[in-house]
């Protein structure tokens, strides 16, 4: 019987990063009898994790897809099985937040009918709920999404209350099939997260060689940008609100921000005083404990160390930006902005001005990339002309345009590419002299 290890990923416990550990390292998984599905071409994978198994089982809808619907079907659960079937290795894991933050117990009973011919063991990490709810706020901020600070609300987060979380997993599946981890690294196995993570799948990091990811995805912002992009989201539409169509152009704002170098002053930690951590520490004292006491047989109660909140320096900063100051970083965001889109226009002009007169496509390179985009459905005839009016004038080819002068003119293909943004952050194109959307596909 093949053994199904179900990542609960909990917020802010470095899921994306244990999910990017596990796609670098397929190789040596592998060769330790563990595969981790990473095809994109397979329904049940997005990126680099299982999002979609989540929906498949409960019906309900991403919240930042567009396409939705896509992922909500019984096939997706049919096309995961029959793979795993397949599979030479004995172990697979699977690993999505959404096993956290969309399911409820009914849907655990159908993940365990689901899955009935496998030998499943469930892992979950926990974090310390005041830097939960800083990492949270982080998160939020980031993406343009409110978050209310307020105690009461604090209290009313349900992935917060890990016991209640847990233990609806242990009455399905048995608490010897629940692998309890605190999330902070002095609980950690070598005092390291991906060490603690393989150790639960019996490998030894110690001795295997493996890669480690930059943890760049959940790179800590300063509190005055963290001030100035909470006041941000009362104006830029959140990248979860997918019915509003400026939502993409919005996040690349808030990118500008938290990419500049200016405003880097103070620690998010401190957006909690040392009064507020105690506080919403014994919000969840009595729900911790009964975690530590029933499941991790810790007889003081103590999941975790509350001894490390220390009132070392009691920062007095204000929650709120006065509105002087809001419309000074706003005018500082414009500028940055021009200056950077003027910049890059510039780059690109250069570049594209060194390689135009030395390209010149044989009749094969261009039956190539007109087939290739062709048949991968890169280009939208459509969007073409209607952008630029001028193709449209001359009845020439939008497609056959794009090939031979549109992408030297900086002109897209579609509204889901931008020839220019790919170009400057592809420099290789100069010395290949390839087409930047069939380079695009054929590296994704």
């Amino acid at each position: 019987m093949k053994t199904l290890y179900v990542h609960i990923g909990m917020p802010s416990t470095d899921t994306t990063l244990i999910q990017e550990f596990l796609s670098m390292n397929q190789e040596t998984l592998k060769k330790n009898d563990i595969f981790y599905p990473v095809d994109e071409n397979k329904s049940y994978v997005i990126w680099n994790q299982h999002m979609p198994l989540v929906t498949a089982i409960t019906g309900e809808n991403i919240p930042t897809y567009t396409d939705r619907k896509k992922y909500i079907s019984e096939n997706i659960l049919e096309e995961f099985i029959s793979d795993i079937d397949i599979t030479i290795e004995n172990n697979v894991i699977i690993s999505s937040e959404g096993f956290s933050s969309l399911f409820e117990k009914k849907h655990i009973v159908a993940l365990k009918k689901k899955f009935n011919k496998y030998n499943v063991k469930i892992i979950v990490y926990v974090r310390r709920q005041d830097d939960f709810i800083i990492s949270n706020f982080q998160h939020a901020v980031r993406e343009g999404r409110h978050f209310d600070f307020s105690l009461e609300q604090i209290a009313e987060i349900e992935n917060a209350k890990y016991y209640h979380i847990i233990r609806a997993w242990i009455r399905v599946f048995g608490e010897k099939n629940v692998y309890i981890r605190i999330f902070n690294e002095n609980e950690f196995f070598r005092n390291d997260l991906y060490s603690d993570f393989m150790n639960i799948l019996g490998v030894n990091l110690q001795y295997t060689k493996v890669e480690v990811p930059r943890k760049h995805q959940n790179q800590s912002i300063s509190y005055e940008k963290a001030l100035f992009l909470k006041m941000l989201s009362s104006y830029l539409a959140a990248i979860d609100d997918i019915d509003n169509e400026k939502r993409l152009n919005h996040q690349e704002i808030r990118k500008v921000i938290i990419n500049s170098s200016s405003d880097d002053v103070g620690d998010i930690k401190n957006f909690l005083s040392f009064s507020e951590r105690l506080e919403i520490i014994k919000i969840f004292s009595r729900d911790n404990a009964k975690l530590a006491k029933k499941y991790l047989k810790r007889k003081n109660g103590e999941l975790f160390n509350v001894g490390s909140v220390n009132p070392i320096e009691e920062f007095k900063y204000k929650k709120d930006l006065p509105d002087e100051e809001f419309i000074e970083k706003l005018v500082i965001l414009a500028e940055e902005m021009f200056n950077k889109q003027k910049m890059r226009d510039e780059i690109y002009l250069r570049l594209i001005g060194s390689i135009r007169d030395s390209i010149e496509l044989t009749s094969e390179e261009i039956e190539f990339n007109y087939k290739f985009i062709q048949e991968n459905n890169l280009f939208d005839r459509d969007f073409y002309l209607d952008t630029y009016a001028d193709i449209k004038q001359t009845g020439i080819d939008p497609l056959m345009h794009y090939i031979k002068w549109g992408w030297h003119e900086g002109r897209n293909p579609s509204n889901e590419f931008n020839t220019r943004e790919y170009v400057i952050e592809n420099i290789e194109l100069i010395d290949q002299h390839v087409n930047p959307l069939v380079h695009n596909k054929m590296n994704s």
